[in-house]
Parts: structure tokens; C-alpha cells; sequence
């Protein structure tokens, strides 16, 4: 062995030597970088893991956010609350929109209810919402497509008109498909009803 050894390496090749020194420095540099890489791979794992989750959170509750109204800010207007000043009148809406006027069809009807106060009119607080329901329910005005069967009311909500209520008084509730934010959508307060 010790002679194919020789003949492959010759006999002029210098001794082989090992600098350990050298060895242990280059072994102390690999651990370091280890070391290094390690907490930086572990934290990038660990984002992973998390964005992962919320994705897959996020796909299984997906967010629905109201569609905003033509030419209405964005949803995110902060909701706030008011009572209404004019409590003899309120405003059934087809479509969450106050600046439409009322040569649109049947955009908004004004509704009241018979009292005992002066003028005949009655506080139309306590049955707006009902009134408004029922008229989508059975089609009163016309804003679902003519025999097109049962009709179901879209979610409603209440709001506080303001003086740029077209053809509305201020200070009225106004019935609007949607939600609270649909009010603060067009700058109006969610009615206290």
C-alpha cells in the first residue's frame, strides 16, 4: 500500500501538515455565522406561520365592507350618533343617496303618521322602520322590478337628514338600505330612535 501510496504522490511531494490553528478558526467563523442564521431564519419562519394564519383566517371570515355609494367617501368615515330635531316626518329611501331629487322614481317618500298634536301629525319615531320595511316588502313604490314575486327588505337603518337632503327636511329620519356605516358614508349621523 505504502508503495502505490509513493508512486502516486511521488517521492519529491512535502510532507503533508495540518495547521490546527487555522482549522479552529475557520471551524469558529462557521459557528458564528450558524449562530447568526439560525434566530434570523427561525424569525422568518415564525412571520411565515403567522402571515400564513392570518390569511387563512382571513379566507374563511372574509371582511365584507358596504360597496361605496357613487360619488360617496370611502367606508371608513367614523359613525357617530344624533336624535332627530323633526320628529312629525321621515323619508323611506330606495338607494342610500340624498343628493338624488325626487324626479328620480320614487328615490325617497316622505312618510307620517296620524298623532294628537297640533297639525294632526304624530311622533314617527317609534314606526318609521316598520313603515319602511312593509313598503319594500310589498313593492309599494315600485323599487323592485314589477311581478317579480316575493320581496325580502334589505337590512335597514336610520339616519339624521341634513340641509343637503334634496327635497327633504332637515333634521328628519331618512330610512336607508344598508347600515350604520351607510349613514356616515354620506356624512350623517345614525338616528336615536
Amino acid at each position: 500500500m505504502k508503495s502505490l501510496l509513493q508512486q502516486a504522490l511521488g517521492d519529491e511531494e512535502p510532507p503533508m501538515a495540518v495547521d490546527v490553528e487555522a482549522a479552529e478558526r475557520q471551524g469558529s467563523r462557521a459557528l458564528r455565522r450558524r449562530r447568526q442564521v439560525i434566530p434570523l431564519a427561525t424569525a422568518a419562519i415564525a412571520v411565515a406561520v403567522v402571515a400564513g394564519g392570518v390569511i387563512f383566517v382571513t379566507a374563511r371570515n372574509p371582511v365584507q365592507l358596504p360597496p361605496a355609494a357613487h360619488g360617496q367617501p370611502a367606508p371608513t368615515t367614523p359613525i357617530s350618533t344624533a336624535a332627530p330635531s323633526d320628529i312629525t316626518a321621515a323619508y323611506c329611501y330606495r338607494t342610500p343617496n340624498i343628493t338624488t331629487s325626487l324626479d328620480k322614481t320614487n328615490q325617497h317618500v316622505m312618510v307620517g303618521v296620524n298623532g294628537h298634536i297640533e297639525g294632526g301629525r304624530g311622533d314617527v319615531r317609534g314606526a318609521i322602520m316598520d313603515i319602511c320595511r312593509q313598503a319594500w316588502e310589498a313593492n309599494y313604490y315600485d323599487w323592485f322590478p314589477a311581478g317579480s314575486g316575493k320581496h325580502a327588505a334589505p337590512p335597514l337603518v336610520a339616519c339624521v337628514l341634513d340641509a343637503d337632503a334634496v327635497d327633504a327636511m332637515a333634521g328628519t329620519i331618512g330610512v336607508f338600505p344598508g347600515d350604520a356605516q351607510t349613514c356616515a358614508n354620506m356624512g350623517l349621523p345614525v338616528a336615536r330612535i
